[in-house]
């Protein structure tokens, strides 16, 4: 079953997850063919890039580890323990760390990208989910699912130079995906029981829009398009907003 799927910095591969067999497939772009099938630890789940494209860091949602794939063989080279039911990783923007959110432990870990060993773990809301880090390397965001009988509504804020706790922000039920405009100053939220996208403001660290959408959202990203068109939120649902104080929906 396909989890999540990633495209690599220089656009000319996807990595998708396969939770049921514990394996990542890897796929050429141009030719939409499979190039690999890399197994990796239980239940891979939520994967991300390393900036510079040479490594991806896959959360093992069944497990306690990140599986690291060397994206030139396309094989896995390390198992990082850090803690129980990771579920995302989120780079800083030098790849000199990864966060990982642990659904397990209500917590985030930060693993060093050098020595690929956790250096800290801190506590966040119950059921942490989906993570992201603001393009200025400010912020850590990570949405606080819980569960469908009892729905987290916030997102934690972490401050990334210190590993430390900024706020609690509230913003719907079933906080899931997260993504940052590239200005750093908008984040967009999903809320996957109430069928919004909360826009978070992060000079404020307040809520300054929620907009409708279809039933359960879960993924979203932020696409940047031709010069002079504004950047715009896109889930597989019916909606399009433009970044800044005008925003439409």
């Amino acid at each position: 079953m396909p989890a999540h799927v990633i495209v690599t910095p220089d656009e000319t591969r996807t990595y998708t997850t396969n939770n049921a067999d514990d394996t990542v497939s890897a796929f050429d772009i141009a030719t939409m063919t499979t190039i690999a099938t890399i197994p990796v630890g239980d239940g891979p789940h939520g994967l991300r890039s390393s900036p510079d494209g040479k490594t991806i860091y896959v959360a093992n949602n069944n497990g306690t580890t990140l599986s690291v794939i060397d994206t030139a063989t396309n094989t896995q080279i390390d198992e990082i323990e850090v803690g129980k039911l990771p579920a995302q990783v989120a780079f800083s923007p030098d790849g000199k760390f990864v966060y990982a959110s642990l659904n397990g432990d209500n917590a985030v870990a930060k693993i060093d990208t050098r020595t690929r060993e956790r250096v800290s773990t801190l506590p966040v809301g119950v059921g942490p989910i989906q993570t992201f880090v603001s393009p200025d390397g400010q912020y850590l965001l990570v949405a606080n699912q819980g569960t469908e009988e009892y729905p987290g509504r916030t997102v934690s804020v972490l401050d990334t130079d210190n590993f430390d706790f900024v706020r609690t922000v509230e913003t719907g039920a079933g906080a899931h995906g997260v993504t940052i405009d590239p200005t750093s100053r908008h984040a967009y939220i999903t809320n996957t029981f109430e069928d919004t996208v909360s826009v978070l403001d992060l000079k404020t660290m307040k809520v300054v829009d929620s907009i409708p959408v279809g039933s359960m959202p879960n993924g979203i990203t932020f696409s940047t398009q031709a010069a002079g068109i504004a950047p715009t939120v896109k889930l597989d649902l019916k909606m399009d907003v433009t970044d800044g104080a005008g925003m439409e929906h």
